[in-house]
């Protein structure tokens, strides 16, 4: 520790797991255990303490209603996008859950338009950047099956 700096330790530890131990049958079944535990607690957290003013910013939601318009090659759409005050009148957060396919944790979260009833859901895959297991984990989001953000919105007919 005294005669190392962090960027050694960080590439010199992820490399040794990397080639000595991450197909041993035991490190990994920890893993996915660590995985599963982790998941269940984050899910448990969010559903419990959900709260629409934690998403406002992310589905650009304004204390006003506005419109939107989505353009194609072929189409135009007009969507409306609620207001901040009629948010949970129109978009209802269904819940998270997890998934470890292997030993990387996932957290799914599933928005619905009470209106249209289309679902939008994005996946977190948490890890540590390319291995690396110094510093703070991540959380990549994904749009599950490439459904875009405006999915969520009502379209004006």
């Amino acid at each position: 520790m005294n005669n190392t700096v962090a960027g050694t330790r960080e590439k010199v530890f992820s490399k040794w797991i990397n080639y000595e131990i991450s197909d041993d049958a035991e490190y990994l079944r920890i893993k996915h255990k660590c995985s599963m535990t982790a998941g269940k607690k984050v899910c448990d957290i969010i559903n419990s303490e959900f709260s629409p003013e934690n998403v406002f910013d992310f589905f650009q939601i304004y204390p006003f209603e506005y419109y939107y318009a989505k353009t194609t090659p072929t189409e135009t759409t007009i969507l409306r996008v609620p207001a901040q005050a009629d948010f949970d009148d129109v978009i209802e957060f269904k819940g998270c859950t997890y998934d470890v396919p292997s030993s990387q944790l996932n957290i799914i979260s599933t928005f619905e338009n009470i209106n249209t009833g289309k679902t939008l859901q994005f996946r977190n895959e948490c890890r540590f950047s390319h291995g690396q297991f110094n510093g703070t984990p991540e959380a990549k989001m994904y749009v599950v099956r490439n459904t875009p953000l405006t999915e969520i919105y009502e379209p004006i007919e």
